[in-house]
Protein backbone atom coordinates (compact mmCIF):
# COMPACT_ATOMS: atom_id res chain seq x y z
CA UNK A 1 0.00 0.00 0.00
CA UNK A 2 1.16 3.26 -0.88
CA UNK A 3 0.90 6.01 1.94
CA UNK A 4 1.53 10.08 1.11
CA UNK A 5 2.86 12.85 2.70
CA UNK A 6 0.22 14.18 5.10
CA UNK A 7 -1.66 10.96 5.93
CA UNK A 8 -2.28 9.77 9.33
CA UNK A 9 -1.78 6.20 9.54
CA UNK A 10 -0.72 3.72 12.67
CA UNK A 11 2.53 2.29 12.76
CA UNK A 12 2.74 -0.77 15.21
CA UNK A 13 3.57 -0.04 18.84
CA UNK A 14 4.24 3.86 18.12
CA UNK A 15 0.44 3.89 17.55
CA UNK A 16 -0.75 7.14 15.23
CA UNK A 17 1.99 8.56 13.23
CA UNK A 18 1.39 12.00 11.10
CA UNK A 19 3.38 10.85 7.70
CA UNK A 20 5.69 14.21 7.58
CA UNK A 21 7.34 12.83 4.65
CA UNK A 22 8.65 10.73 2.10
CA UNK A 23 12.40 11.54 0.99
CA UNK A 24 15.47 9.93 -0.36
CA UNK A 25 17.87 9.55 2.57
CA UNK A 26 21.30 7.51 2.56
CA UNK A 27 20.87 3.99 4.03
CA UNK A 28 22.07 3.79 7.16
CA UNK A 29 23.64 -0.04 6.70
CA UNK A 30 24.92 1.29 3.23
CA UNK A 31 26.49 4.88 3.49
CA UNK A 32 26.47 5.67 -0.28
CA UNK A 33 22.93 3.72 -1.31
CA UNK A 34 20.49 5.69 -1.07
CA UNK A 35 16.52 4.92 -0.06
CA UNK A 36 13.52 6.14 0.00
CA UNK A 37 11.69 6.39 3.88
CA UNK A 38 8.56 7.20 5.27
CA UNK A 39 9.54 9.89 7.82
CA UNK A 40 7.27 9.42 10.64
CA UNK A 41 5.76 11.70 13.61
CA UNK A 42 4.23 9.78 16.36
CA UNK A 43 1.58 12.16 17.53
CA UNK A 44 1.53 13.34 20.79
CA UNK A 45 5.79 12.44 20.95
CA UNK A 46 6.96 15.42 18.56
CA UNK A 47 10.23 15.16 19.75
CA UNK A 48 10.75 11.20 17.98
CA UNK A 49 10.91 10.81 14.21
CA UNK A 50 10.26 7.08 12.93
CA UNK A 51 12.39 6.49 9.69
CA UNK A 52 10.49 3.67 7.81
CA UNK A 53 11.99 2.33 4.45
CA UNK A 54 9.34 2.31 2.07
CA UNK A 55 10.50 -0.91 -0.04
CA UNK A 56 10.98 -3.11 3.31
CA UNK A 57 7.25 -5.16 3.16
CA UNK A 58 7.95 -6.38 6.54
CA UNK A 59 8.44 -2.93 8.00
CA UNK A 60 5.63 -1.34 5.92
CA UNK A 61 3.21 -4.26 6.66
CA UNK A 62 3.27 -2.35 10.03
CA UNK A 63 1.94 0.37 8.48
CA UNK A 64 -2.07 1.08 8.32
CA UNK A 65 -4.46 4.23 7.81
CA UNK A 66 -5.95 4.94 10.99
CA UNK A 67 -9.64 3.58 11.71
CA UNK A 68 -13.03 6.14 11.36
CA UNK A 69 -15.26 6.64 14.39
CA UNK A 70 -17.99 4.17 12.45
CA UNK A 71 -14.91 1.99 11.89
CA UNK A 72 -14.05 2.14 16.07
CA UNK A 73 -18.04 1.53 17.00
CA UNK A 74 -18.06 -1.33 14.42
CA UNK A 75 -15.04 -3.05 15.80
CA UNK A 76 -16.20 -2.56 19.64
CA UNK A 77 -19.51 -4.17 18.63
CA UNK A 78 -18.16 -7.14 17.34
CA UNK A 79 -16.27 -8.13 20.46
CA UNK A 80 -19.98 -8.39 21.71
CA UNK A 81 -20.75 -11.10 19.01
CA UNK A 82 -17.21 -12.80 20.04
CA UNK A 83 -15.17 -12.95 22.67
CA UNK A 84 -11.98 -14.41 23.63
CA UNK A 85 -12.17 -16.70 26.06
CA UNK A 86 -10.37 -17.12 29.44
CA UNK A 87 -7.32 -19.52 30.43
CA UNK A 88 -7.44 -20.54 33.82
CA UNK A 89 -3.94 -21.87 33.53
CA UNK A 90 -2.12 -18.32 34.55
CA UNK A 91 1.36 -19.43 32.62
CA UNK A 92 -0.77 -20.36 29.24
CA UNK A 93 -3.35 -17.41 29.60
CA UNK A 94 -0.08 -14.82 30.12
CA UNK A 95 1.41 -16.26 26.75
CA UNK A 96 -1.51 -16.07 24.82
CA UNK A 97 -2.65 -12.14 26.08
CA UNK A 98 0.51 -11.00 25.24
CA UNK A 99 0.88 -12.55 21.67
CA UNK A 100 -2.26 -10.44 21.06
CA UNK A 101 -0.39 -7.74 22.67
CA UNK A 102 2.18 -8.36 19.90
CA UNK A 103 0.16 -7.99 17.04
CA UNK A 104 -1.36 -5.19 18.40
CA UNK A 105 -4.41 -5.95 16.11
CA UNK A 106 -7.31 -3.87 17.39
CA UNK A 107 -10.24 -6.35 17.72
CA UNK A 108 -7.95 -9.03 19.51
CA UNK A 109 -7.01 -6.33 21.87
CA UNK A 110 -10.51 -5.37 22.25
CA UNK A 111 -11.70 -8.91 23.08
CA UNK A 112 -8.96 -9.16 25.35
CA UNK A 113 -9.53 -6.03 27.24
CA UNK A 114 -13.63 -6.85 27.18
CA UNK A 115 -12.07 -10.56 28.48
CA UNK A 116 -10.33 -9.46 31.27
CA UNK A 117 -12.56 -6.43 32.34
CA UNK A 118 -15.40 -9.59 32.79
CA UNK A 119 -13.06 -11.29 34.21
CA UNK A 120 -12.24 -8.33 36.74
CA UNK A 121 -16.03 -7.63 37.70
CA UNK A 122 -16.92 -11.46 37.88
CA UNK A 123 -14.03 -11.45 41.03
CA UNK A 124 -14.62 -8.44 41.85
CA UNK A 125 -18.32 -10.16 43.14
CA UNK A 126 -16.77 -12.86 44.83
CA UNK A 127 -13.95 -10.40 46.79
CA UNK A 128 -11.16 -11.08 44.39
CA UNK A 129 -8.69 -8.94 42.33
CA UNK A 130 -6.94 -9.59 39.35
CA UNK A 131 -3.26 -10.92 39.29
CA UNK A 132 -0.46 -8.66 38.54
CA UNK A 133 0.47 -10.34 35.33
CA UNK A 134 -3.48 -9.87 34.39
CA UNK A 135 -3.49 -6.44 35.46
CA UNK A 136 -0.58 -5.92 33.27
CA UNK A 137 -1.68 -6.75 30.42
CA UNK A 138 -5.42 -5.14 30.92
CA UNK A 139 -2.91 -1.87 31.18
CA UNK A 140 -1.14 -2.73 27.99
CA UNK A 141 -3.74 -3.43 25.58
CA UNK A 142 -5.65 -0.56 27.31
CA UNK A 143 -2.91 2.14 26.01
CA UNK A 144 -2.25 0.54 22.41
CA UNK A 145 -5.92 0.90 21.78
CA UNK A 146 -6.21 3.90 23.81
CA UNK A 147 -3.77 6.46 20.96
CA UNK A 148 -5.66 5.48 18.28
CA UNK A 149 -8.92 5.96 19.59
CA UNK A 150 -7.86 9.11 21.50
CA UNK A 151 -7.03 10.19 18.35
CA UNK A 152 -9.92 9.50 16.52
CA UNK A 153 -12.91 9.89 19.01
CA UNK A 154 -11.14 13.15 19.87
CA UNK A 155 -11.35 11.85 23.53
CA UNK A 156 -9.11 13.13 26.02
CA UNK A 157 -6.59 10.53 27.64
CA UNK A 158 -8.16 8.38 29.95
CA UNK A 159 -11.80 8.24 28.42
CA UNK A 160 -11.63 5.72 26.05
CA UNK A 161 -11.75 2.62 28.03
CA UNK A 162 -15.23 4.15 30.02
CA UNK A 163 -16.25 4.66 26.07
CA UNK A 164 -15.54 1.24 25.54
CA UNK A 165 -17.46 -0.35 28.65
CA UNK A 166 -20.25 1.93 27.93
CA UNK A 167 -20.67 0.64 24.48
CA UNK A 168 -20.13 -3.20 25.54
CA UNK A 169 -22.43 -2.16 28.81
CA UNK A 170 -19.95 -3.65 31.34
CA UNK A 171 -19.67 -1.64 34.40
CA UNK A 172 -16.15 -0.31 36.09
CA UNK A 173 -15.07 -2.22 38.64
Amino acid sequence: MQYSKGDYIRYSQNGVCYIEDIKQMKNPVFQNNLKQFYVLKPVGNEKSTVYVPTDNAELTSRMRYILKKQDIDSLIDSVKKSSLEWINDRRLRAESFKKIIKTSDQQELLKLVSCIYLKKQEWAVAGKKLSATDDGILKQAEELIDNEFTFVLGLKKGQVGEYIRNRLGIDKK
